[in-house]
C-alpha cells in the first residue's frame, strides 16, 4: 500500500501538518476491523497544538491508540473524560507532548496533540472495530473520510467543543490510501466500489481490495459485497466470570402488499446542488412508480422554510401521479439552509386521513448536513411515524440517518452517484411493506445477567445484533421469535461459535453505554472495557528531556470539500479558475471581489479568504466561466471565519491603523521594560483597535478575560497573535510572544482553546450588514470602498 503527502499551505503560509492518511481494513463474517493511521509533521517554525476532527462509521468503535513520535511508540489508555483534560493541559504547561482523543458527538472524533515542536513528526495510529449487516444478500461497507459543512452551529448545537472545527479548505488535498482484505465467505463476494477506482487481487482464501493512487480525503469509502448468503449465526466469548453472546439474527418475514400512507420529505437546500438533487429526483422517479391504488402520499420539500406542496395525503390515482410527476421534476436545490428540525416537525403534524391505511411512513431524502440532532431525534420517536431515509451524494450524515431510523423503527439507506438508486428504493419499500412485528422474545441458552434492547422493528432478510451476558456457558445457540399477527415466528441462529476474543464484549460494552441513562453505570462500563464515548477519552503523554517552551500556536486541520457538495467537484471549471489564482501583488479586497468576479459560485466565494491571499485571479481566466457554471443557494455552514475577516472585510486602511498602532506601542518600550508589565494597555484603549475590533467582540472579549482572569491587554495579545501573523514584523512578532510568555501558562492554556469560536463571532459581526441601510450589491460596494 503506497502512502502519498501533501504540502498544503495555509493562508497564513504555513505548510498544513496532516500531510496523508493510510487506512488498513480486515473483514471476516460481519466483523471489520480497521486500523486508520495519519502522519503530522510540524514544518512552520513554531510550536504547534494540532486539533483535527474525523468521522468514524455510525456503529464503529475505537478500539485503540498508538502514536509514534520521536522515535518513540507509545500506547494509549482510557481516562475517564475530566482527568484526561486535566492531564492533557497539564502536559502542555509542562513542555511535553500529549495526544488525547474525544468522542465530539456521535460519529465525530477530534485528535488533539500538543507540543509538536518545529520539525517533528507524529504518526497516530487508531484501531475501532464494527458490526457490519446483511440486507438480503448485500453487506455495505462504509469508511467516511471527510466532514462536509453542517448547516448550523456545531458548537452551540453542543457536537464540537470550542477549540475543535470542521471548517473546508478549497484548496486542501490530502492523500488517502486504502486497502481491505476479504476473508472467508466474504472473499466470494462481487465487490463495488461506486466512489473510487480501485485494484482488486484474489488470492486462495482472501480477496483484496486497494484503492489507486490519487485518491483523495473528499467522499466516503464505500464497498458494496453482493451475492452472499446472509444467515443467522452466534459467538459466546467468556468475560471474567460472565458469559457474553453476540447473535446476529437473520429474520425471514413476510411482505405485506397492502396499501401505505406516505409523507415524502425532500431536502431542497443549497447543499444539495448538483448530483445530489439529480439523484433525489431520479429516486423519487421510482418511489413513485412503487406507489399503488390504496396508498396515500403528500410531497413536502423544505430548506430555510419547509413547503408542503401538496397541502395534504392525497389518495393515489393517475390524476395525482401525474401532479407528483411534474412536482418532482421541478424540485431544484433553491430553498437555502437546512432546517430540518421544523422540517421533520411540520410534516409528521400533517393529518392522517381518516381512511388512510394502518401502515403509515415518512420518506426523507437529504444528505442529512446539519448540527443538533439530538433533540429532533428524540422529538421523532414520540411521534409514533417511522421514518425511512435516503442519504444522497458522497458525504452524507450516516450517524444522524441511522439514529432517526433507530429512534423510530424505521430504516435508512444510502446511494451515491455511481449507485443504482432504484435499488436503494426498493430495499427501503421492502421493508417499508415487511410484516408488522412485535412480542420480541430470545432464548439465550443460559440464565441471562443482562442484555441489551430488543429493536422497535424487524425487517425480512435484515440482520439485527444482540447482545447478553450469561451466567454460565449457554449450553444452545439463541433463538430469536416474535409474533406478527396470530402467528408466532422464530430465526434460529444455525451455529453457536466458543471462542477467545476481547472485542466483542467491548462491542456489547459499547451498546449496553449507549443504552443506558445512568451516567455512572455507562462510566464505569466504558472504562472497564476501555471504550471512547461521551464519559471518557483515549490518552497517553510522551515526557521531554528538552521541554517545548512557550505556548503552542493552535492549528485546526481543515476538511476537504466534499466532493459534490453543493455542486462543487474537482476538475471543474470552477475548480479550474480557483487553482489559477496564482499571480502575486493585488490587495486581498480587490483578490476577493475579482474572484467572485470570475467565478460567481456563492458557495465558494464563502469560503474563498480560507486561501491563500498571496495569489489572484490569473487573466488567463475566462470570465465568461462564471455564466456557465450554477449559483448555489445560500448556505451558511459551520466553518473557522477569522481568516475572511482578515483577508476580506478589513480594508487595508484599518489593517495598517491597527499595525501602526502596535509598532508605536513597541517604539515606546523602554528597554529596562519587562514582559508583563503593562506596555499593551495604551493599546487596548487604542481608537484603532476599536476599529478593528468593534464595540460587539470587544464585550465579548472582556466577558472571556473576566473568566480566565486576564488583563484586557494581555488577552489583546491572543488576538493579535492569531489575526495579524504573517503581516506584522518579526520585531512585532517577537514582543508579542515575549509579552505572552509572562501570562500564566494555565491561563493561557484556557485562552487558548476557548479564542477560536470568539474570532468565529468577530468575523460573522464584520459581515453583518447594518440594520436599516440597503444590502443590494450596489450599497455594499459602496462600503466596501470605504
Amino acid at each position: 500500500m503506497m502512502i502519498y503527502e501533501t504540502s498544503l499551505e495555509s493562508y497564513s503560509g504555513d505548510r498544513i501538518s496532516l500531510k496523508s492518511v493510510a487506512v488498513k481494513g480486515w473483514l471476516e463474517g460481519l466483523r471489520l476491523n480497521v486500523t486508520l493511521k495519519q502522519l503530522y509533521r510540524n514544518e512552520t517554525g513554531r510550536n504547534l497544538e494540532i486539533v483535527y476532527t474525523f468521522p468514524l462509521a455510525y456503529d464503529a468503535e475505537l478500539m485503540g491508540l498508538k502514536v509514534k513520535l520521536a522515535d518513540q511508540e507509545l500506547d494509549g489508555v482510557v481516562l475517564e473524560k475530566k482527568t484526561a483534560e486535566r492531564r492533557y493541559e497539564e502536559a502542555i504547561d509542562e513542555g511535553d507532548s500529549p495526544v488525547m482523543v474525544t468522542e465530539s458527538s456521535r460519529g465525530l472524533y477530534t485528535m488533539n496533540l500538543g507540543n509538536l515542536k518545529s520539525g517533528e513528526e507524529a504518526e497516530i495510529e487508531y484501531e475501532y472495530a464494527q458490526l457490519l449487516r446483511f440486507h438480503k444478500d448485500q453487506i455495505r461497507v462504509v469508511i467516511p473520510t471527510v466532514v462536509a459543512p453542517r448547516y448550523g452551529d456545531l458548537h452551540k448545537a453542543g457536537e464540537l467543543k470550542a477549540h475543535e472545527s470542521v471548517g473546508s479548505n478549497y484548496l486542501a488535498q490530502y492523500p488517502l490510501a486504502l486497502e481491505i482484505d476479504l476473508v472467508g465467505e466474504a472473499a466470494k463476494a462481487r465487490v463495488q466500489c461506486p466512489n473510487h477506482k480501485i485494484i482488486v487481487r484474489t488470492y486462495e482464501n482472501r480477496l483484496t481490495v486497494e484503492l489507486e493512487p490519487g485518491a483523495q480525503l473528499d467522499r466516503d469509502f464505500v464497498l458494496n459485497l453482493d451475492g452472499l448468503a446472509g444467515r443467522s449465526f452466534a459467538s459466546a466469548v467468556q468475560d471474567g466470570e460472565e458469559w457474553v453472546v453476540a447473535a446476529g439474527f437473520h429474520p425471514k418475514m413476510a411482505v405485506d402488499k397492502g396499501p401505505a400512507a406516505l409523507k415524502i420529505l425532500v431536502d431542497c437546500s443549497g447543499s444539495m446542488e448538483g448530483p445530489s438533487i439529480a439523484m433525489t429526483k431520479r429516486a423519487l422517479g421510482f418511489v413513485v412508480d412503487r406507489l399503488n391504488a390504496g396508498d396515500w402520499v403528500s410531497f413536502s420539500r423544505f430548506g430555510n422554510q419547509v413547503a408542503h406542496v401538496s397541502r395534504k395525503l392525497l389518495k393515489v390515482t393517475p390524476k395525482s401521479v401525474r401532479s407528483l410527476l411534474q412536482l418532482i421534476d421541478e424540485t431544484e436545490a433553491d430553498m437555502g439552509g437546512t432546517e430540518l428540525a421544523g422540517a421533520l416537525e411540520s410534516t409528521l403534524a400533517l393529518p392522517w386521513p381518516d381512511e388512510a391505511p394502518a401502515n403509515r411512513a415518512l420518506l426523507l431524502v437529504t444528505d442529512c448536513e446539519v448540527a443538533g440532532l439530538k433533540g429532533l431525534v428524540e422529538a421523532a420517536a414520540g411521534g409514533g411515524t417511522r421514518i425511512f431515509s435516503l442519504g444522497v451524494g458522497l458525504s452524507p450524515v450516516e450517524s444522524h440517518l441511522r439514529r432517526l431510523a433507530e429512534a423510530t423503527g424505521g430504516a435508512a439507506e444510502f446511494a451515491g452517484p455511481n449507485e443504482d438508486v432504484s435499488a436503494a428504493i426498493m430495499r427501503l419499500f421492502h421493508r417499508l411493506h415487511t410484516a408488522a412485528a412485535d412480542s420480541f422474545e430470545i432464548d439465550w441458552g443460559a440464565e441471562v445477567l443482562w442484555r441489551v434492547k430488543s429493536p422497535l422493528s424487524l425487517f425480512d432478510a435484515e440482520t439485527v445484533h444482540l447482545f447478553a451476558g450469561l451466567k454460565a456457558k449457554p449450553a444452545q445457540a439463541p433463538v430469536l421469535s416474535w409474533r406478527s399477527g396470530d402467528e408466532r415466528f422464530e430465526a434460529r441462529a444455525e451455529e453457536l461459535t466458543f471462542f477467545e476474543d476481547a472485542v466483542l464484549p467491548r462491542l456489547a460494552g459499547a451498546v449496553r453505554c449507549r443504552e443506558t441513562n445512568d451516567r455512572e453505570e455507562a462510566q464505569a462500563l466504558a472504562l472497564k472495557h476501555r471504550l471512547t464515548g461521551p464519559w471518557t477519552n483515549l490518552f497517553l503523554v510522551r515526557r521531554r528531556s528538552e521541554k517545548a517552551e512557550g505556548i503552542p500556536l493552535l492549528e485546526n486541520i481543515p476538511q476537504m470539500p466534499a466532493a459534490g457538495w453543493g455542486g462543487f467537484k474537482y476538475g471543474d471549471k470552477f475548480a479550474g479558475a480557483l487553482m489559477k489564482l496564482r499571480v502575486p501583488g493585488m490587495g486581498a479586497a480587490k483578490k476577493r471581489a475579482n474572484a467572485a468576479c470570475y467565478l460567481r459560485h456563492p458557495a465558494a466565494c464563502r469560503s474563498l479568504p480560507l486561501l491563500s491571499y498571496d495569489s489572484a485571479p490569473d487573466d488567463a481566466v475566462d470570465a465568461s466561466n462564471a455564466a456557465q457554471m450554477r449559483p448555489a443557494a445560500p448556505r451558511s455552514p459551520s466553518m473557522p471565519a477569522y481568516p475572511a475577516a482578515k483577508a476580506s472585510k478589513l480594508t487595508a486602511t484599518r489593517l495598517a491603523a491597527l499595525t501602526a498602532a502596535l509598532e508605536k506601542a513597541v517604539e515606546a518600550r523602554e528597554p529596562a521594560q519587562s514582559a508583563g508589565d503593562g506596555v499593551w494597555a495604551s493599546v487596548a484603549g487604542a481608537p484603532e483597535v476599536d476599529a478593528f475590533l468593534g464595540p460587539l467582540f470587544r464585550q465579548k472579549a472582556q466577558e472571556l478575560a473576566d473568566r480566565t482572569g486576564l488583563a484586557f491587554a494581555q488577552l489583546l495579545v491572543f488576538v493579535f497573535l492569531r489575526l495579524l501573523q504573517p503581516p506584522v514584523d518579526a520585531k512585532l512578532a517577537q514582543l508579542l510572544n515575549l509579552e505572552l510568555s509572562a501570562v500564566d501558562r494555565r491561563k493561557a492554556s484556557q485562552v487558548r482553546r476557548q479564542l477560536q469560536p470568539l474570532l468565529d463571532g468577530l468575523a460573522q459581526d464584520w459581515t453583518q450588514p447594518p440594520r436599516g441601510k440597503s444590502t443590494s450589491p450596489k450599497a455594499r460596494s459602496a462600503r466596501a470602498v470605504r
